[in-house]
């Protein structure tokens, strides 16, 4: 009497388990199709990885350029900040000279 429990039992379980099995691989098809997208004319993720990937590197390349000009563009105006400077110690030099000048021509 025991045995149709168990044959109707591991009938449920093997349905079961078939229902699982198919829900998998549909599951696992679509993925697939996701990944490698299938249709015509849509890229592949790979492929839109890859593309990502290069246009970093890209970018990483073009911040590194950005960074060296900016770092030339700061040593040239420290160096102009620096001949402003002497020039504008020159100038007041100069403007006292020529005050003590006009004053003994008075």
């Amino acid at each position: 009497m025991q045995f149709p429990l168990i044959e109707a039992m591991s009938g449920l379980l093997a349905a079961v388990a078939a229902y699982y099995s198919i829900r998998a691989k549909k599951e696992a098809g679509e993925a697939n199709k996701a990944v490698n997208h299938t249709e015509p004319g849509q890229p592949r993720l790979y492929d839109i990885a890859l593309n990502n990937a290069t246009n970093l590197a890209t970018i990483k390349e073009r911040q590194r350029n950005v960074e060296a000009t900016v770092d030339k563009l700061s040593y040239g105006q420290d160096k102009h900040a620096k001949t402003l400077a002497k020039h504008s110690k020159l100038l007041k030099t100069h403007g006292e000279y020529l005050e003590n000048l006009s004053k003994t021509n008075d």
